[in-house]
């Protein structure tokens, strides 16, 4: 096949993480792969430096015809057969352009980013199909009956086992925490749907002579807002906020603990890299967080919104520090038996090769 993902966000997540692993893991498959990206994006930054050949674009307003064009240029002269869209903006450029050359749309979604309003009405109408790294996305958007028509695949995110970093220790010292510190690490979108307030409110309850700090990496409109409750809590060097960082992936399997708040999610990747590492994690049960931690069995659950329960458990986990070890096992074993990067190309492969067939079918 040829395809081309296009992925314009303005920061880093893990859609984006996503989308540059399976576009060269399509490659390396023998598929002819290319991107769009937003210019001067952390995404088209790293996918500039890899080896797929990249456009970068000036992004503005949604449908505009200069974007589209171009967009539709490149899928003409790389010979496209097939494209792949991640946010609703990438469809209102990508997928319009897709459509002019006649080419089947696969709209990515890890995350539930289709509302029931007239605008997103619109914008699917320029998608053939949906993939999902969520069970409950998929349900979420079979309520909505103007989406049924969409063909929907689940394909759970997948970990490159190849590429599990080690524990470094200067790493682990660059956090800035003291030596004995045990380290909770945020890695992601800084958006009001992940409340990361929740931990920075359960962090300020503990006792001063608490071990645990809080990291946070990540970007996002959040963040100014966070850094001010930060204060207010005065957290003080208990909590930092480490911005966009291209070494995630190393920072959590330096912590002792990775955590996530969220109300919603799909399959969150920055879990489940924590656990292909080691590290134990800790979730609200937004997505598929429960099926991705085995109901409880590889990875603490607490529920959505509340402190108290985040305080409890790290208070638990200060004087019982082997249980880290303990679920930091589990959740490693789960990974690399149920969620392997092979098994997750397998199926998007599946889904794009399903689009392609279908659009075909329909010319006929």
């Amino acid at each position: 096949m040829n395809v081309s993902f296009v992925n314009l966000a303005t920061d880093w997540g893990g859609g984006e993480g996503w989308t540059l692993r399976t576009a060269i893991g399509l490659s390396e498959r023998g598929h002819a792969v290319s991107l769009v990206a937003r210019h001067g994006s952390p995404f088209a930054e790293r996918a500039i430096a890899s080896p797929l050949p990249t456009l970068t674009l000036p992004i503005s307003y949604d449908y505009r015809p200069a974007t589209v064009f171009a967009i539709r240029r490149h899928l003409r002269e790389t010979g496209c057969e097939v494209v792949v869209v991640h946010h609703n903006k990438d469809v209102r450029t990508g997928g319009v352009a897709a459509k002019l050359e006649k080419l089947p749309v696969v709209h990515r979604n890890g995350f539930p980013v289709v509302k029931n309003t007239w605008r997103h009405r619109i914008t699917m109408r320029f998608t053939d199909r949906i993939l999902t790294n969520s069970t409950r996305i998929r349900d979420t958007y079979r309520a909505l009956r103007w989406l049924t028509d969409k063909p929907m695949d689940v394909v759970a995110n997948g970990i490159d086992v190849s590429t599990i970093p080690a524990r470094d220790p200067e790493l682990h010292a660059s956090y800035g925490f003291p030596d004995d510190a045990l380290i909770a690490l945020y890695a992601g979108r800084l958006t009001g749907v992940k409340r990361v307030d929740v931990l920075l409110h359960a962090v300020a309850t503990l006792p001063d002579r608490s071990k645990w700090h809080l990291a946070i990496a990540g970007t996002g409109g959040q963040r100014e807002t966070l850094e001010t409750l930060a204060n207010e809590l005065q957290l003080g060097e208990r909590v930092r906020f480490l911005g966009y960082r291209e070494d995630a992936r190393a920072l959590a399997a330096c912590a002792d603990l990775g955590v996530l708040s969220s109300l919603d999610e799909g399959m969150p990747n920055a879990l489940m890299e924590a656990m292909a590492a080691g590290t134990p994690v800790a979730a609200t049960p937004a997505g598929d967080v429960e099926y991705l931690l085995d109901g409880g069995n590889a990875g603490w659950i607490l529920p959505m919104g509340e402190v108290e329960p985040w305080v409890d458990l790290l208070r638990t986990l200060e004087k019982k520090p082997e249980q880290l070890g303990v679920m930091g096992d589990a959740g490693k074993a789960r990974v690399l038996e149920h969620f392997t990067f092979e098994r997750m190309i397998d199926g998007v492969e599946a889904s794009l090769r399903a689009a392609c067939h279908s659009e075909r079918s329909a010319a006929k």
